[in-house]
C-alpha cells in the first residue's frame, strides 16, 4: 500500500512540473509571438506618447481609465525600453509569471496534492489569465496583487504573532490601490475576514492590527481617489454607462437579480480555463460550489479569505462604481480564489463519482486535459498572432506606408487620429514629425520637398470630403498635382495623397499587407 501511495505521489508530481512547464511556457509564447496591439491596448499606449510621469495623473482619452501606477509603470517601460510592443507587455509579462509561481506556492500550502495540482493546472491554462498576462492593460497585475493580499492574510492567519507577513500586507494594501482598481476589494476582504478572527478570539494586538491596517489603506485609496480616480471616472463619455449596464444588479427587481447573480457566476466570469457568457462556465461554477461546500467545514477562515472580495465589489456594483462580472477582464481579480475552489471541487466531484481505485486516475485524466488545453492555447498563438486581423493589417500597413518616408518628408493627419491603433502605429513608425487633425491653413506656405496627406475612415467613419477637398486644393497651389494611393483594411481604408517629387526607388512600397 505504501508503495502505491508513493508512486501516485511521484505521479502526481510529474503531472504537477508538466502543468507548471506549460503554463509558463504559453505565457511566454504569448509574449514572443509579438501580438499587434488591440484596439484596447492602443488606446492606453496612445497617451505614453506624448505624456510624461505628472501628464499621466490627468484623465485619459479614448474612452480609457487606468490606475496611475499601472500607468507609470508603462511609461517607465517607454522611456527605457521603446515603445515596441513586447517592451510594453514586458511588466504585464513579469507579473503573470510571478502569479504563477505564487500561485504555485498558495496551492501546495492550503491544498492536499490532488487538489493543488488541478487548482494550479486550471490558474496555468486559464484562457484570460494568460491572454491579459501579455497585454498593455492593467489586469495582469490585477491578479498578482489579488494573490499576494490573499498569501500574506493567509500568513496572518496561520500565525497571528508574526510580524513580518502585517507589515507586507500593510505596504501590499496600500502600494495596491495605486496600481490595481479592485484590490480595494481584495484588501478590504482581507481586513474583514482579520477583523472577524481577531474579535472571535478576543485579541487586543490583532484588533490594533486590523485598526492600524485599515487606516492606513483607507488613508491610500482616499489620496488616489480624490487625486487621481474620481477625475478619471468623470471624464468617461456617457456611452461607457450603457456599454456596463449588464454588470450592474438590478437591485429594484428581485427576481430578476436572482436570475442575473446565477447567469453572471456561470458566464465568463468564471471562465476557468475557458468558458463564456449564458452558462458557458457552469461546470467551473459547479467545481467552485463544491469545492466552497467542502472548505467550509474543515477550512472556514480560507474559505471566507477567498471569496471575501465579492460582497464589496458587489456594493461597488450597486453604486455603478465597478463593473461586477460581465467581463472576465475586470474580474481577474477573483482568478486565484476561483482557480483554488475549482481544482478542490474537480477532485471532490471525482471521488464522489468514480470508483476509489479509479479516483486517481481520474485527477490525472484531469491534468492531462488541463495540459491539452495549454498546449493547444500555445498552437493558437503561434498559428494566429493577433486578437482581430485588423489589428494585423493596421501595424503591417502602416510600417509598410513609413519606410517610404525620406529626410524632409511632412505628413500630416486630416481624420483618423480618433483611432487608436493608427494613432499608435503611425507615431511609432514614422521617422518624421506626425501633423495632427490638420486643416488647410495649417498647410499654406514654403513646403517641404514631398508632403503625403492621411486620411483614414473605418467602420462607420465617412471620409470627410469637403475638409479634405480644401487640404488637397491648399497643397495643390503649393506642390502642383496629387498621387494617391487606397489602403484597404478589413475594418476600414488608408487614403494616402502624395504631393510633390516622387519617391527615390529604394523607398518605393513593396510587399503585400497581408
Amino acid at each position: 500500500m505504501m508503495g502505491v501511495r508513493q508512486r501516485i505521489g511521484r505521479d502526481l508530481k510529474r503531472w504537477a512540473v508538466v502543468l507548471l512547464v506549460l503554463g509558463l511556457a504559453w505565457r511566454t509564447v504569448r509574449l514572443a509571438v509579438n501580438f499587434s496591439l488591440s484596439s484596447d491596448e492602443a488606446s492606453v499606449a496612445v497617451h505614453l506618447l506624448d505624456r510624461d510621469f505628472a501628464g499621466l495623473t490627468e484623465p485619459l482619452g479614448y474612452a480609457q481609465v487606468a490606475p496611475v501606477g499601472f500607468l507609470w509603470t508603462e511609461l517607465a517601460a517607454a522611456r527605457f525600453l521603446g515603445l515596441a510592443e513586447a517592451a510594453l507587455r514586458l511588466p504585464a509579462w513579469l507579473q503573470s509569471l510571478a502569479a504563477l509561481g505564487l500561485f504555485w506556492s498558495l496551492a501546495w500550502r492550503v491544498l492536499d496534492r490532488r487538489r493543488a495540482l488541478l487548482a494550479v493546472g486550471i490558474f496555468g491554462s486559464s484562457y484570460y489569465v494568460v491572454r491579459h498576462g501579455a497585454e498593455v492593460k492593467p489586469y495582469a497585475g490585477d491578479v498578482l496583487l489579488a494573490l499576494g493580499i490573499i498569501w500574506l492574510a493567509w500568513r496572518i492567519l496561520e500565525n497571528e504573532r508574526a510580524l513580518g507577513p502585517k507589515v507586507g500586507l500593510t505596504l501590499l494594501a496600500a502600494a495596491g490601490v495605486w496600481i490595481s482598481y479592485p484590490a480595494v476589494f481584495v484588501a478590504a476582504g482581507a481586513g474583514a475576514v482579520l477583523s472577524w478572527r481577531a474579535l472571535r478570539a478576543r485579541s487586543r494586538r490583532a484588533f490594533l492590527f486590523v485598526v492600524l491596517y485599515g487606516l492606513v489603506l483607507t488613508a491610500s485609496f482616499l489620496v488616489v481617489y480624490l487625486w487621481i480616480n474620481r477625475y478619471q471616472a468623470r471624464d468617461v463619455p456617457w456611452w461607457m454607462a450603457d456599454y456596463w449596464r449588464a454588470a450592474f444588479p438590478p437591485l429594484k427587481q428581485p427576481l430578476r437579480l436572482l436570475w442575473w447573480l446565477v447567469d453572471i457566476h456561470a458566464g465568463v466570469m468564471l471562465a476557468y480555463p475557458v468558458g463564456a457568457a449564458h452558462f458557458g462556465s457552469a461546470l467551473t461554477l459547479v467545481c467552485v460550489v463544491t469545492g466552497a461546500v467542502g472548505m467550509a467545514g474543515t477550512r472556514r477562515d480560507l474559505l471566507l479569505l477567498l471569496l471575501s472580495p465579492l460582497p464589496f465589489a458587489f456594493v461597488a456594483a450597486a453604486f455603478h462604481r465597478y463593473p461586477y462580472g460581465d467581463a472576465i477582464r475586470t474580474s481577474l481579480y477573483m482568478a486565484p480564489s476561483f482557480c483554488l475552489l475549482a481544482g478542490a471541487g474537480l477532485v471532490t466531484l471525482l471521488t464522489a463519482v468514480l470508483p476509489r481505485r479509479r479516483a486517481a486516475r481520474g485527477v490525472r485524466v484531469a491534468a492531462g486535459v488541463l495540459a491539452v488545453v495549454a498546449a493547444a492555447g500555445i498552437a493558437l498563438d503561434v498559428a494566429r498572432p493577433y486578437k482581430e486581423i485588423g489589428d494585423h493589417e493596421n501595424r503591417q500597413l502602416l510600417r509598410l506606408v513609413c519606410a517610404r518616408c525620406e529626410p524632409g518628408d511632412e505628413w500630416a493627419v486630416v481624420t483618423g487620429a480618433a483611432e487608436a491603433r493608427f494613432r499608435f502605429y503611425l507615431a511609432r513608425f514614422s521617422p518624421v514629425p506626425v501633423r495632427w487633425e490638420a486643416r488647410p491653413a495649417d498647410l499654406s506656405g514654403p513646403g517641404p520637398a514631398r508632403i503625403r496627406l492621411i486620411a483614414y475612415t473605418y467602420r462607420d467613419r465617412m471620409l470627410p470630403k469637403g475638409l479634405l477637398d480644401a487640404c488637397r486644393a491648399a497643397l495643390t497651389v503649393r506642390q502642383g498635382p496629387w498621387r494617391h494611393e487606397g489602403f484597404p483594411l478589413e475594418d476600414g481604408i488608408i487614403h494616402v495623397y502624395e504631393f510633390g517629387p516622387s519617391p527615390s526607388r529604394g523607398a518605393q512600397r513593396t510587399g503585400d499587407i497581408r
